[in-house]
This record gives C-alpha cells, structure tokens and sequence, in this order.
C-alpha cells in the first residue's frame, strides 16, 4: 500500500512535499523492514529502513526536537541530532523537500543550472545509451495474460523439459547432420536468416519479461527500442519491480527472457528434428542454434543493465549494484591512495567490500572493451571517420573525464591528503612520466618466419614419364643426378635418327670407287647433318629431363605420389631441395617502427615451438617496397597467424602498411624445418608516448581524405 507523506509545519524542520509516495517493499536480508518513497514527478525513488521510516513518519511534528523525543521514547531505536541532520541533507539533495520562498526558489534555480548538461555533454550521453518507446502494453498484457498463463504452470515445465530430452536425444543422433546444416549456413542468405530469428527471439525475450511481469502485478510502463552505441535492441521497462516484495518473484521477472528465449530454442530443436526439407526447417534451424546463444551471451552480462546485471542484484539482494560498488571504489581509492578520512557509504563486510571494488573495475573494464569494439567495427566494417570520432568520445567519457573529475576533487580537498600519501603521489607520477616520456623502449618485437636462405623447388621441364628417383629425406651435393626423367615419343625419335644415320653412312661407303659418286656422296652428308641435328635436338630434351642438384642440400617434401614410370607434369612440383647449413628469418615491420631499424642490428628470434629458446642473428637487408602479399600462410591471421590481413579471397594480404626485414641467423637451427615466431630487434630507443602519438598521428593522416 502506498501513503502519502504528509507536510509538516515549518517550525525547525523543512516541510515534505505532499505528492510524495511511500511503498513498503522486501525485507532485507536479515529481516529489517524496508521502505521506497516514490517522486511521482520525476518517477525516481529512494529506499529508506527502519530508522529514516521512523523519522519520517513523525515528521509532520515539525520540530527537530520533538521528532528525536518521539521516536526514541516509541521505539527502541536510539536517534541523535546528527542522524536526523544527514537524512535532512538527503532529502535536501534529492529535492523531496517543498522548496518556498524566494530564497529556496532562487537556490533551486542556481542548482538547476549547475547541474544542467551542457550540448555536447547532452548530446554524448544520448549517443552512448536511449530510449525510444513506442507502446504502452501494460492493458493489452492484462488483457492476454489469462490466455498464456499455462505457460507458468508446473505442468508446462514438465513438458518443456521432456521436449528438451527428446531434442538432444534426435540431435545426438543426427550430429553429422546438424553440423553440415551449420556450416550451410555461412552465407548471405544465412546472415539474412540469422537476422530474422535474432528479432524473433528479442520479441519473445521481451514479452517473456513483460508477461512476467504482469503475472506478479508489475506496471509495464513501455516497450520500444533503446540503442547502445547507435545499435538497436529492444527493451520492456520494468522499472517497477522494486514494488514486488519476494526475492524470488523479482528473480523471476529478470530471468523471464532468457528462460523464453532457452524455451524458444528447445521447441525449435525438437520441431527441426521432425520437420521435413525445407524453407521450415531451415527457419527452425537458426532458431535453434546461435541466435539465441548470441542473444544470451549479451543479456547475461552484469556488466551492463541488461538481465545479468538484474539477476545478480537479486540473487545477492544489491539493489543499485552498479552505483554503490562504484562509490565502494571511490571511497577505497581516495582511503587508501590519499589517506582521507572517510567513511563508505553504507556500511559492508570485508567481502562485500572486496566484490563491490572488484566488480566496480570489471564493469568499467568491460564497458570500456565493449564500446571500443563496436567503434572498432565501425571503422573496418562500415564508416572509418565515424569509427575514429566513436573512438575517441568512448575515450573521454570512459577515461579522461572521470579523470578530469576526480582530479577536481583532490584537487579541493588536496589539503586533506596526509604527507606520506602526497610524497608516494609524487613519486609515483614521477615513475609514470619517466615510463611514458623517456625513450627507454630499445627492441621492436616483429612476426615472422624462419626458412633456410636458399630452397629450391624442383620440377619437371616437361610432361615426361618418371625413371629415377632419389628416397625422401635425404643430403645431396651439387651436380648429384636427382630425377631422371624420359619420354617414349622423344626416345623414339632418336632411335629413328640413329637408324636414318646408320643408314646414310653405310651408303656413303657404298659410294667408294663408283663413278660420278662424288656429287650423291655431297647430297647423302648434307642429309646426314639434318638427320644428326635432329638426333641433338631429341637429345638435348632427354638430358633436359635429368634435373641435377644445384647446391648442396637436403631433400624434402618430395610427392608421396612419386614411382618409377608415372607420368608427371611441369605444374607437378617433384621435391624440395633446401641448403641447411644457412637459414635466414623474414620479419614483416609496421611503417611507422621502419625507421627505428638499421642494418646490422642484432636479432633474437623466438619459434612457438620453443618459445624460451632464442636464435641470434642480425639484420642483412630491408626492403623499401611496401609487402603486397604474405609469403608464408601460417603467418596470416586467417590462417592461425598473428599478422592482420583483408578479407580477400588469398587472405594473404596484409591490412596493415608492413616491410620486410632479412635476418640472417649465426647458426642453423637444430630441427631443420620452416618456423613461425616473434623476432625481437634491437632498435633506437623510443618512449611509449611517441609510439601513441605516432600511432594516432598515423590513423588520423590515413583516414584524412575520408
């Protein structure tokens, strides 16, 4: 029941304003009543116990005085002057007080304007998060809700959880399927299908909410749409659950769309199992898999105000989680890093204490992340000067104005801070400008590949059938016969030459003594060198096929599919011959870090399979032309790398303006084979700042003719 908090006269104590509304909600946890005035005006509330109840329900005796005799005489509660003076200072602040006269008028006015936001100030927070509503459902929720009531029954629970044991038994049993039906599903059409069931599910998470609501006698103000960084979601105020006064009801109105979205996707599962091929299906489907998971990874954060956030104030009964562990964490910083007299705001336990701190930074954390992501895939994915401004203003309102904020406290109450506290203030910022200004940075930490410096890929000149072959694996000095190679048609032709040669010369012997020989004998030789040129040429192309070693080396990778008398083709590549003994590292540098490398720095390079030990090398050369294209697959970032590339069909090309870098290495490696890890080089010194505002100096040039 609702009462209204009636005026006093103002003999000592600043009258109540008449429209306020006083609710009794839940207990506390270790049963002290609770009570939330309403301002009907500005919707707000404000939660009080026992001893502020009590106060203001003597409150229209007007005196100061009387209410302290009243209520300690009436009560056991012990009330002293201060006590009332702070709940004065509270309802002074939160404007529950009736502001008469000139004098309170003009204070109100003055404050109004202080605390008035200014354009830009307005402007970002509306950016960062608001609402649009659109419906008042609250009569159309009262008026369906005895049609769908069921749905709450035990009955239904029962049936949805024996739905959902039938669905993993089918799906376990079509797994194959299930997963060729998800990889069919990276496409436009499946982006497109992924879409229309993440709306499905949005709605029916929020008249899970909502219906809920109604079912415990919750007010649904509105629904509509809210945007979080310009990306829309849809939302049911619920504001009003405060009224409810069972833990485990305001539990179940913030963990109602998650439980209908679980639902949703049990049902789906179970009808994808029994439907046939079709359109159907493939809408049950995304239903059933990620756009829901999708959908539940965002609302069971307690990072933001979404579900999560509801439910862990329930289930730790912490109403206004965020704002009490965020002044817990003032509070502890200004304790502990100025040595302020002050006490925290309410008063906790050790633990609680230790979770509102811990949990305050992880929300800031995690907001800051989020935030920066979704900027972050403004600027690749859609509009990058849009992506650069987001940036930037998440910058500033997640660090540097609560910086400029804080700094505005200490520094008016600077002469509060104890000396041991001002002197480790100073020299901590003294460390901090060292770290940030100094160049003290003297390496630069590169991806890259190690490979021997000279491989050469071997391969057959010409379509040609297989004779010799040498084993895989084995060393082999330059000049050794490695593949010898034939072809029958080439080997028949010189057979024919010789024959016609042969032929020829045993006429030019008959030709001794006969008469008028002389003149044939001239026309037989001129045929003979045709046929002896045509002999060389056919031979030439057998000795073509006889592919020798060029250097000495190992030999490697050669084809499995490799026997005596198969054919291969010169597109065919036969074997790897690699020189072992010299093996170099090509490492890739960012444009603006080029200039910190010179030649002959020294070089430890670090392979992923042996992380802690390094190979020492130096630095040979630098290419002064941009890397058009990765030379090694495994470093692209499509493939497992680390390098960030575009999304081409090669996924070899490097996002980023990148230049090669040729170490050589002093010694071979032990195991001999192609490696990917980080090289560190060392380089000109460089502070952190230069390397940000470099860094950011770059961006804004790039992106300056968007």
């Amino acid at each position: 029941m609702a009462r209204f908090l009636g005026k006093s006269a103002n003999q000592g104590l600043p009258p109540l304003r008449e429209d306020l509304r006083l609710y009794e909600v839940a207990a506390q946890r270790d049963g002290s009543p609770t009570w939330t005035v309403q301002d009907p005006v500005t919707n707000t509330f404000m939660a009080i116990g026992w001893l502020e109840y009590e106060l203001l329900s003597r409150w229209h005796l007007g005196d100061k005085e009387k209410v302290l005799e009243s209520t300690n005489a009436e009560t056991p509660l012990n009330v002293d002057a201060s006590e009332l003076e702070s709940l004065v200072d509270v309802l002074q602040k939160t404007k529950f007080l009736d502001a008469h006269g000139f004098e309170q008028t003009d204070a109100l006015i003055e404050e109004e304007g202080r605390s008035k936001n200014s354009l830009v100030n307005y402007l970002l927070h509306q950016y960062l998060f608001f609402r649009v509503p659109i419906w008042n459902p609250d009569a159309w929720l009262k008026r369906v809700y005895p049609s769908i009531s069921f749905i709450y029954s035990k009955q239904s629970l029962w049936l949805l959880g024996c739905a959902a044991l039938i669905a993993f038994y089918l799906t376990i049993q079509k797994v194959d399927l299930f997963a060729a039906s998800f990889v069919d599903t990276f496409t436009f059409e499946g982006i497109l299908g992924y879409l229309a069931a993440l709306i499905v599910t949005k709605s029916l998470h929020e008249l899970g909410h909502a219906f809920t609501a109604t079912r415990y006698g919750v007010r649904v103000a509105h629904m509509g749409v809210a945007f979080v960084v310009m990306w829309p979601m849809l939302y049911t105020d619920t504001g009003e659950t405060w009224r409810v006064k069972r833990s485990k009801h305001r539990l179940a109105i913030a963990s109602a769309g998650v439980s209908a979205e679980l639902s949703l996707a049990i049902l789906a599962l179970l009808a994808w199992n029994l439907a046939p091929e079709g359109p159907v299906r493939d809408a049950l489907f995304f239903l059933a898999t990620t756009a829901w998971v999708i959908s539940i990874l965002i609302n069971v954060s307690p990072f933001l105000r979404f579900d999560g956030y509801y439910i862990l104030s329930d289930i730790l009964d912490i109403p206004n989680l965020h704002e009490r562990s965020a002044s817990a964490k003032i509070t502890w910083i200004r304790r502990h890093l100025l040595g302020w007299e002050m006490d925290y705001s309410e008063e906790m336990t050790a633990r609680r204490k230790s979770f509102y701190i811990v949990f305050s930074i992880l929300s800031w954390v995690y907001r800051m992340v989020v935030f920066l992501g979704i900027a972050a895939a403004v600027y690749y994915f859609f509009f990058k000067a849009l992506g650069i401004v987001l940036a930037l203003v998440e910058i500033w309102w997640f660090v540097l104005k609560p910086m400029v904020a804080e700094m505005a406290v200490w520094r008016e109450n600077w002469s509060q801070t104890k000396a041991s506290k001002k002197r480790g203030l100073f020299v901590f910022t003294l460390l901090m400008g060292l770290f940030i200004f100094v160049p003290w940075q003297t390496d630069i930490k590169l991806q890259g590949w190690m490979h021997a410096s000279k491989a050469s890929v071997l391969y057959a000149p010409d379509a040609a059938l297989l004779r010799v072959l040498p084993p895989n694996g084995s060393e082999v000095s330059a000049g050794e016969l490695l593949f010898e190679l034939t072809q029958p048609e080439t080997e028949a032709n010189i057979k024919v030459a010789v024959a016609a040669k042969e032929s020829i010369e045993d006429q030019l012997q008959g030709l001794l003594g006969i008469r008028d020989g002389e003149a044939l004998r001239l026309e037989l030789v001129e045929s003979w060198r045709e046929k002896d040129a045509s002999h060389q040429a056919e031979k030439a192309k057998l000795d073509a096929l006889k592919l020798y070693a060029p250097f000495d080396g190992f030999l490697t990778d050669l084809d499995p599919s490799l026997a005596p008398n198969v054919w291969v083709n010169p597109e065919q590549p036969l074997a790897v011959l690699v020189d072992r003994a010299s093996w170099v590292v090509d490492a890739f540098v960012p444009q603006d870090q080029y200039a910190r490398i010179t030649q002959g720095a020294k070089v430890k390079f670090f392979t992923l399979h042996k992380p802690l030990v390094p190979l020492t090398g130096s630095v040979v050369s630098l290419d002064t032309r941009r890397l058009e294209e990765l030379p090694e697959p495994m470093l692209s970032a499509q493939f497992g790398g680390a390098i960030s590339v575009e999304n081409d069909q090669t996924g070899l090309t490097p996002r980023e303006t990148l230049f090669k870098v040729r170490i050589q290495l002093d010694e071979a490696p032990v195991s001999k084979q192609v490696a990917i890890g980080v090289a560190n080089i060392e380089a000109q010194p460089k502070s952190i700042f230069d390397t940000l505002f470099n860094a950011l100096a770059l961006v804004l040039v790039r992106e300056v003719s968007f």
